[in-house]
């Protein structure tokens, strides 16, 4: 067998390792949640399109096998693909690796929507680079499908997606326009462009879909954003500075009660709990979600040191420098769908290997380094090349957090992680550039 041949059994086996351990996949609760309600009627709490394509797995093999099947074939696919466009053997080897290195490997087996966005930018990536290289279009055009896949299933992947899309455009137009000058301004607004006319389309097959519309003011994770900061500040300030509504429904909850339910890396414990005098929970009142908002500007305007300090204490934790918070899930937690986890010596011998390695392999900051080199690679260069907008991509998406989140999920970093190592493999073959003249 010639070298293509052997990766692409390298990449069957990768796909096979990861079902034969994780069968039929690794579920939290809202993976749960969500698989009931693709049994029922679609609802606005979780991606409608991710549901959908779970209600036709589910009718073929009830369970999450289906959707354990589905991501890990978008993520294998997009390795070997990305395997055929490399020059050298080296490169090619190293793009299929990567999916065997612990931090990537390790979630595959989750049943995440983290996973199946990171799965489909892969995908969308690979599919470009082949477009690139065989300078032909049809690859574009069916690199559009996991691209939409990626944002519908994490609303969030919108910052993640402008530089993809870019290199989307920069390609088409090498491909259509050979020869010609670009304009690089011009080509950045046909990015923004295709980035809001996929979030228009998924808009619309939302509206479509959805049966049953659950109203969270902020979409929950910015009310769970603004509350833990507010937790933060309290302690802080000695002084509980909730809105109204929640120190009014909640008459004996102190200090002391937010003291031993506040986390700096996960929410959840200060959110929800079957005690609603303990818990804060989301409001779904606009009135109530104005007074959030109010409170929230005021305690930060008043405290801006202190809360600058505590989000740099999160983005320490999302980057996993002291410690490793929530690498992974085991097994399907207790629910009333009849799911079990067989748990066999094979998945038992990985994941004890996992727990031995996990505290060198997933340090966020160092993927975040790797990232921040290869896009400063690009600029050295003075070009645009598809590596350095890879790795820009993980960057964006973690961006945000520095305003917007409320936890230390390692799955919230997993395609910052993904990109940057893909984006290194791309610059290392030095012949993937998006725009060869210097900008």
């Amino acid at each position: 067998m010639n070298s293509n041949q052997w990766r692409f059994v390298l990449a069957i086996f990768g796909f096979v390792l990861v079902l034969a351990i994780y069968y039929p996949g690794v579920m939290s609760h809202d993976p749960l949640d969500q698989l009931a309600q693709s049994r029922g009627l679609l609802a606005s709490t979780h991606p409608p399109i991710m549901s959908i394509l779970w209600r036709f797995f589910d009718a073929i093999v009830p369970g999450p096998i289906g959707m354990l099947v589905f991501h890990n074939t978008l993520f294998w696919v997009s390795l070997y693909l990305l395997s055929l466009t490399m020059r050298s053997k080296s490169s090619a080897w190293a793009s299929l690796l990567i999916g065997f290195i612990p931090p990537v490997f390790a979630l595959l087996g989750m049943i995440w929507k983290d996973v199946g966005m990171g799965a489909a930018l892969a995908l969308f990536v690979a599919l470009v680079a082949r477009a690139q290289q065989k300078k032909q279009l049809s690859y574009l055009c069916w690199s559009l499908l996991p691209l939409f896949y990626g944002i519908a299933v994490r609303p969030n992947a919108i910052p993640a997606v402008l530089p993809l899309a870019l290199a989307w455009v920069l390609i088409f137009d090498k491909i259509r326009q050979s020869g010609k000058a670009r304009n690089r301004w011009r080509s950045c607004a046909k990015a923004i462009g295709l980035t809001l006319a996929i979030i228009c389309a998924n808009g619309t097959l939302n509206s479509l879909s959805v049966q049953t519309v659950v109203i969270v003011p902020g979409r929950g994770a910015l009310q769970a954003s603004m509350l833990h900061d507010l937790a933060a500040l309290s302690l802080y300030k000695k002084k509980l500075l909730f809105p109204q509504y929640i120190l009014e429904s909640r008459p004996n909850y102190t200090l002391q009660t937010l003291k031993n339910h506040f986390s700096v890396v996960n929410v959840n414990e200060l959110l929800f709990g079957s005690n609603k005098q303990i818990y804060l929970g989301y409001t779904s009142s606009f009135n109530e979600y104005d007074d959030l908002k109010s409170a929230w500007l005021s305690a930060v305007s008043e405290n801006f040191w202190p809360y600058i300090q505590h989000r740099f204490r999160i983005i320490k934790s999302l980057l996993q420098i002291k410690g490793i918070y929530y690498p992974y899930h085991f097994g399907i937690d207790e629910n009333s769908l009849g799911l079990e986890f067989p748990n066999t010596k094979l998945y038992q011998f990985a994941m004890a290997t996992l727990e031995k390695t996990h505290y060198i392999f997933f340090r966020g900051w160092g993927y975040a380094l790797l990232a921040f080199v290869v896009c400063g690679y690009s600029i050295r260069k003075r070009q645009v090349e598809l590596g350095g907008l890879v790795a820009l991509s993980g960057i964006l998406y973690f961006a945000p957090y520095f305003v917007i989140t409320s936890g230390s999920d390692f799955r919230y970093i997993w395609w910052m992680i993904l990109s940057s190592l893909l984006g290194a493999v791309i610059s290392w073959n030095s012949s993937m550039l998006v725009i060869e003249e210097p900008i």
